[in-house]
């Protein structure tokens, strides 16, 4: 996303992790009819389960 970890912050978090999220492609895309579709309505929520690290 193009910053340093270590320069996120609760104040910064909206523009530089949701706002790039929400511009991104793989978040635009249509809701896919498939079984997919269900994966599709977590895809944001993904990186957060990815990415947590209990303190």
């Amino acid at each position: 996303m193009g910053f340093a970890k270590s320069t996120l912050n609760l104040e910064n978090y909206w523009d530089r992790v949701v706002e790039v999220i929400r511009a991104s492609e793989w978040y635009n895309i249509d809701k896919p009819e498939t079984r997919d579709g269900q994966l599709w309505e977590c895809r944001a929520a993904m990186l957060d389960a990815i990415y947590y690290h209990p303190g």
